[in-house]
């Protein structure tokens, strides 16, 4: 594979990440800074943009990674349709750029814990699981609520501002379930929840250790 050359990392996990509009600089110096410091490294970064050109934001990112060959930036010609959010393209890169064993699905909007990939790779390859879930922190006042269908997502304990849970998904079972609900909210979550009911995934969790973070 060609992310597999000689003298480079031979990568398990592929971050697929989307952004939006209102994603700023500073948006994407955390979230870049957050995996850059990540302790284990095996993993690379995805960045699809598909809105309005962005040259600044594109600039910023080479500079952050300079010399980092874990990231790359793929400026997409056509367009996200109008109200689709993100679940078309990181469809299109799941299934034609991801190259690792396993797969995430993030926004700029996301951080890690410096142990993050360490500890959901080396659980993961441990029980060859499917999935491997840990809890997120939201991080905005007073927490947001699902709906009954996010049962299988749900963190303990439930507090108004930890409410589900984010993973690291088998990249041929993310492929097999797809990207099947289109709209801003639960795109991901929905991913990970049909594998779980349909696809009988073998599914484990980091225990009730917050790893990442939504701002």
């Amino acid at each position: 594979m060609a992310r597999e050359k000689e003298g480079l990392l031979s990568y398990k996990l592929t971050f697929v990440v989307s952004t939006y509009a209102a994603h700023s600089n500073a948006h994407l110096s955390a979230f870049v800074g957050t995996l850059q410091c990540q302790t284990r490294k095996d993993f690379c970064c995805l960045i699809v943009h598909d809105g309005p050109a962005r040259i600044d934001l594109r600039k910023h990112f080479e500079y952050l990674t300079a010399g980092d060959e874990r990231f790359e930036f793929i400026e997409m010609e056509e367009k996200r349709p109008e109200g689709e959010f993100g679940s078309y393209w990181r469809r299109w890169i799941l299934f034609n750029k991801v190259e690792t064993r396993y797969c995430t699905f993030s926004n700029l909007d996301n951080l890690y814990t410096c142990a993050f990939v360490a500890e959901m790779l080396e659980k993961a390859l441990a029980e060859d699981l499917d999935i491997c879930m840990t809890n997120v922190l939201h991080n905005y006042a007073g927490g947001i609520t699902r709906s009954e269908s996010w049962q299988v997502l749900e963190s303990e304990p439930k507090l108004n501002s930890c409410d589900y849970v984010s993973y690291i998904i088998r990249t041929s079972l993310a492929r097999k379930t797809g990207f099947n609900h289109i709209g801003y909210s639960g795109q991901d979550g929905m991913l990970c929840e049909e594998a779980c009911q349909w696809h009988a995934a073998r599914v484990g969790k980091t225990g009730d250790k917050v790893l990442s973070v939504h701002q």
